[in-house]
């Protein structure tokens, strides 16, 4: 095992040292079997082939005695490394081994796996090397920069790079290649930064730009690491970042890149006995603390880095692993790093005077110990007996400043702290005096009421906690969601603007809580929202997966019918329709609209071609990727914003199709039998529009036509609706007759038809009710049946007020479904329920039917408004609890989010689809399918237009490979299946 000691930056009239080690590899015993010369793969020369054999026969310090043979041998052992690794990735056994070989299998490894064990053996010589010349056992200048930098100019060498793409192709799971790789790069680049010069050679001339962007793409993929919440993580990459620590340029880019809250993040995490412990070893948490250590020791010269400690929570970790109590190093490590905080000031580092929030200085930091209740564990270990005189000192320094800064402290600024370090307990504080006096504090100085949203942040809550806020976030998107659907189905109502509201409107808006979720996934720290961003990707495959299958299943299912075995195995949609059991012998009809719908859906998912090519050619870290990608995005965003302005258009041209008209006949119904509005505020308006385009089409036929007391002069009888209002009415009102034909002689007498009146709130007078059966009862019978029901419905939905005795009344009661409907019953009005019907207030259909329809107007803007900005204000919540859940969970966030975000953003595509499947016609099942089709596309454009933007304009990196892979295969499965005949 090799080791290498690593100074530690020092406390006043302190100093640490600490050892740090890489692990023995695998497949050690097959080193000496090597055999140069038959690795063609390799490309070495003869001269290389010599030195590479020297350097196995001599000991390491011979083979670096002088700095241009030591240059000579490393450039020959990174090229081996550049070669063995390869653009192809990790090798496919080596890799993936977890514990020692006997020397006999090592050997056979490397005849099956030869590549992967020299590059073992690579990162094994480089190790080597770097112990070597930092512990300069050879003497003379020989050193990490006079062998890793250019003579000349003082460059890093250009060798070095196949570090780095060991890094990013270990991810099968080689972590001796990681970490022996990170360790190494770590002190080549620290050797080239300019606060090291005095530890390496002085008149040795170093280009310290040249190591600037090694350096951050290296923190770039320590932080990609710190992202996961597993400890094999952790054991890749903290000795290399212990190691980084030392540098105050390693330190300022970890904290720009989001460090501080990763190291915190799984401090509390890893700390026994914290609500998401997640058994991180002692050497770990030591290494963690010890990194946030370091860091402390910027606070004077940052702001940022003061911000940082406090923005994400350092001081609750480093008190929570105190109060913990484990091995006294680590406590040590602790104590110092919370003195470190509470000895800092801002005089040399001020925030920037545009910076409206309050400086933070030690006395931030102490009130945020208070809050968390250092105090209580300060004082119980100062009762301890310690054998490092420095936690003494710690202790009696943080003791005098905590008492000091509490007796300065009111009993709201403690309440204050508490809330703000997470640490909230009830206790002697807060009495009912406490509450009376500070309840107008509670409002917050800009009147946001910050200290209440602050108890609810996901990182402080307890897992009932991060429960209730899921379940709580959840249950309102989930009623904004309905409320933007109900808001849209209300419009609908409205004859001018039904085109629109079908085509754009309900597309759109059905939309808006998934793309809402995506957004903010992506918005916030650069760090961080590439972390988030898997939440909102996420999202963008569980809608679409889920909307695809599980919905799709569940609506074939229920809208099955027999197959006709005399008709060629079509499916029957006569009565009776469904009489067989076996899933062989029955199915549904796939419709042309189906066809149609599929294939529009398989051409929306071109963008997810245009960025995942290149991006299955690109890797490195995030700036990295994100560069590559940034023109696929910006192509991407144009295509989808194309693919949608395109489906809207399709959409508003096939608003008068038959599917449209399907929807909008079952919003009319639903409204009707909810009450919101009479019988004639719902269709005298569109009644009338096709009164007078049939008038227009019959003028445009004869110009004369023989008038008659039952005509108007251009042939339209006055109490004969046209074919097109027939088909209109019968559609709304053919379930309603057979339910008010109590007797079901398919006929309605007079006292059905004047309650069918009242119940559709048609307050219309004795009169008028006779004098229509006498235009339609003909035989005199007291009857009539179902075509002179609709008309006599035509005929009063044509009248004025004035004609049938003023409008009624009924109870304003909202539907609940997006683009397609749910309604709880086979039948418009069941008259088993009538008895339970809540009373109906005046406010719509009291309203003349003009007047209602502007209130409908009125009334639907508002709550797409409303559903909107809920939407818009709980989105960002909502994907911080799913990404607490998943570091809790220690899953990735996208599974999260992929089983949980559509519950709450399509519950009403799911319930509408399998309303519609039910009915088990031809038509209803193609309404069912093509909703969940369009859902589908929607989120192929709208949605992926939003990460398109996301990649582009705010340089985040799409990684996602196997989750597109999944959304396109789904679809195209679904494709394949809906061109079926």
């Amino acid at each position: 095992m090799c080791c290498i000691g690593v100074d530690h930056p020092t406390k006043p009239q302190q100093s640490q040292q600490t050892t740090m080690s890489l692990p023995s590899s695998p497949v050690t015993g097959a080193f000496t079997g090597i055999q140069w010369d038959p690795m063609q793969k390799l490309r070495l020369t003869q001269p290389e082939k010599l030195l590479l054999r020297s350097g196995e026969a001599n000991p390491i310090d011979y083979t670096l005695n002088n700095a241009e043979e030591s240059t000579a041998y490393v450039k020959v052992v990174l090229k081996v490394l550049a070669e063995a690794s390869g653009a192809s990735g990790p090798s496919s056994k080596v890799s993936h081994l977890k514990g020692m070989l006997p020397d006999d299998e090592a050997l056979q490894i490397l005849y099956t796996d030869p590549m992967g064990v020299v590059t073992h053996y690579a990162i094994t010589k480089l190790y080597d090397i770097i112990v070597c010349l930092k512990e300069k056992k050879m003497g003379g200048d020989v050193s990490i920069g006079a062998t890793f930098y250019n003579e000349d100019d003082g460059n890093l060498l250009d060798e070095w790079r196949p570090l780095l793409r060991v890094l990013h192709l270990g991810g099968s799971g080689d972590a001796f290649a990681q970490r022996g790789a990170a360790y190494c790069l770590a002190h080549i680049l620290m050797a080239g930064c300019p606060s090291q010069r005095f530890a390496t050679n002085r008149s040795l001339k170093i280009n310290h730009a040249s190591v600037m962007e090694p350096l951050q793409a290296l923190i770039s993929w320590i932080t990609s690491q710190l992202q996961s919440s597993a400890s094999s993580s952790l054991s890749l990459v903290t000795p290399t970042l212990t190691a980084l620590m030392i540098c105050p340029e390693a330190r300022t880019m970890f904290a720009n890149s989001g460090g501080i809250g990763y190291l915190s993040r799984h401090l509390r995490n890893g700390t026994k006995g914290s609500k998401t412990g997640s058994g991180a070893t002692v050497q770990q948490l030591y290494e963690l603390c010890f990194c946030l250590w370091t860091l402390t020791y910027e606070c004077n010269s940052s702001a940022m880095i003061r911000t940082a400690f406090v923005r994400d929570h350092a001081v609750h970790a480093l008190v929570d692993l105190v109060s913990s109590a484990p091995r006294e190093k680590v406590v040590r490590v602790a104590l110092s790093a919370l003195r470190s905080l509470a000895q800092c000031n801002a005089e040399a580092s001020p925030s920037p005077s545009s910076d409206s929030k309050k400086e933070v200085t030690g006395a931030t930091f102490l009130s945020e110990m208070i809050g968390c209740g250092l105090i209580k564990y300060v004082d119980q270990m100062k009762e301890r007996q310690w054998t490092d005189p420095d936690i003494v000192d710690d202790l009696n320094v943080l003791h005098k400043l905590l008492h000091e800064n509490f007796k300065e402290m009111s009993t709201w600024d403690v309440y204050l702290a508490e809330v703000q370090s997470g640490s909230l307990e009830w206790g002697f504080l807060h009495t009912e005096k406490f509450f009376k006096e500070n309840a107008k504090k509670f409002e917050g100085t800009n009147g946001d009421f910050s200290v209440v949203k602050r108890k609810s942040n996901p990182a402080d809550v307890g897992a009932t906690g991060l429960a209730w806020l899921l379940f709580s976030y959840g249950y309102i998107l989930c009623y904004a969601s309905n409320l933007i659907s109900e808001g849209s189905d209300l419009l609908l109502l409205v004859p001018s603007l039904a085109g629109l509201v079908g085509g754009v409107v309900l597309p759109f808006l059905g939309a808006v809580p998934d793309g809402t979720i995506m957004l903010f996934s992506g918005l916030g720290d650069i760090e961080k929202a590439q972390e988030t961003l898997s939440v909102g990707v996420g999202a963008l495959a569980g809608s679409t997966i889920m909307l695809l299958t599980v919905p799709w299943a569940l609506s074939v299912y229920r809208g099955r019918v027999d197959f006709d075995e005399d008709n060629n195995m079509e499916p029957n949609y006569k009565q009776p329709k469904l009489t067989k059991s076996s899933f062989s012998e029955t199915g549904v009809a796939l419709s042309t609209e189906v066809n149609q719908g599929a294939k529009m859906m398989m051409l929306t998912t071109l963008p997810y071609f245009l960025i995942q090519i290149p991006a299955f050619f690109l890797s490195g870290d995030r700036e990295t990727v994100s560069a590559g990608e940034k023109n696929w995005a910006a192509a991407g965003f144009v295509l989808c914003i194309s693919f949608f302005i395109l489906y809207l258009y399709m959409q508003v041209k096939m608003s008068n199709d038959t599917i449209h008209k399907m929807r909008r006949i079952a919003v009319i119904k639903e409204t009707l039998k909810k009450g919101a509005v009479s019988l004639r505020g719902a269709l005298r308006e569109e009644v009338m529009s096709l009164q007078k385009k049939e008038s227009r089409r019959r003028a445009s036929i004869t110009s004369d036509t023989e008038k008659s007391p039952l005509t108007n002069g251009n042939g339209m009888d006055h109490n004969q609706p046209s074919a097109e209002i027939s088909e209109l009415l019968k559609g709304i009102l053919g379930e309603a007759f057979r339910a008010y034909d109590i007797d079901g002689d398919s006929n309605l007498n007079k006292k059905e038809f004047h309650i069918f009146l009242s119940d559709f709130h048609e307050s219309i007078n004795k009169n008028t009710v006779d004098d229509v059966f006498a235009d339609f009862d003909r035989d005199g019978s007291g009857t009539i049946d179902y075509d002179e029901f609709i008309a006599a419905c035509y005929v009063l939905i044509t009248k004025t007020s004035n004609d049938t005795g003023g409008p009624g009344r009924s109870a304003p009661k909202r539907t609940s479904s997006r683009a397609t409907e749910q309604l709880s019953e086979k039948i418009l009005l069941d008259d088993d329920e009538d008895e339970e019907e809540e009373e109906v207030p005046e406010d719509l259909t009291a309203l003349s039917p003009e007047e209602q329809q502007r209130a409908i107007i009125r009334r639907a803007f508002s709550m797409l408004i409303i559903g909107t900005a809920i939407v818009l204000m709980f989105s960002d919540p909502m994907v911080e609890v799913l990404s607490e859940i998943a570091v809790r969970a220690n899953i990735p966030p996208f599974y999260v989010s992929f089983i949980l975000a559509p519950v709450a953003a399509n519950a009403s595509e799911v319930i509408a689809s399998q309303y519609y499947a039910s009915k088990k016609t031809r038509k209803t099942i193609t309404v069912a399918l093509t909703a969940l089709e369009g859902a589908a596309s929607m989120n192929n454009t709208f949605c992926l237009s939003i990460f398109m933007g996301l990649i582009y304009f705010r340089g985040l990196a799409w990684q996602f490979s196997a989750e597109t892979l999944a959304i396109v295969l789904v679809q195209l499965v679904m494709y394949v299946y809906a061109q079926r005949n």
